[in-house]
Parts: structure tokens; C-alpha cells; sequence
């Protein structure tokens, strides 16, 4: 699967973008998910049916009122994360 880009945990390229984006732009977090949207380039539909439910599911973020945040799982995993851009 590491040839598709996929790794261990079942992260895609954009899952990890998307990681790495909230955790080192926005300090974890919370941002808007239009403002995520923005730094990503990715349509914020996109966001919410591909790339959030994958990650709610793995918990590796929260969805708030406030914004989209990391949580405790995010954070470690954002310390060793590639995202191979």
C-alpha cells in the first residue's frame, strides 16, 4: 500500500496535509473548516466527506463548534508525521 501512499495507519497524502497543516499553521487547532479549506486548496465538501470522517474515525480530531482540532492522538502523531509533498 506504501506505493499507493498509503501508510501503516491508513493515511492518504491529503489525510496527512491536512494533519500537518492544522497542527503546525494553526497550532492544533480550532480552525474553521473554510480556513482549512483555504490552506489546503481542497473544496471544504471534500473536507467533510472525504478527509474528516476518516480522521473523526481514526480520533485524531475533534469536530467543535469553534473548528476542526487536534486531539491528544493528532498531536503525538503530527510529531513524526511525513507528509512527502
Amino acid at each position: 500500500m506504501k506505493d499507493q501512499g498509503i501508510d501503516e495507519m491508513g493515511l492518504v497524502r491529503n489525510d496527512r496535509r491536512y494533519l500537518k497543516t492544522l497542527h503546525d499553521v494553526y497550532s492544533g487547532g480550532p480552525a474553521g473548516k473554510v480556513v482549512m479549506s483555504h490552506s489546503l486548496g481542497i473544496a471544504e465538501e471534500t473536507l467533510e466527506s472525504d478527509i474528516e470522517p476518516f480522521l473523526l474515525s481514526k480520533g485524531l480530531i475533534l469536530r467543535l463548534p469553534s473548528g476542526r482540532q487536534l486531539n491528544t492522538e493528532g498531536f503525538k502523531l503530527c510529531q513524526t508525521l511525513s507528509v512527502n509533498l
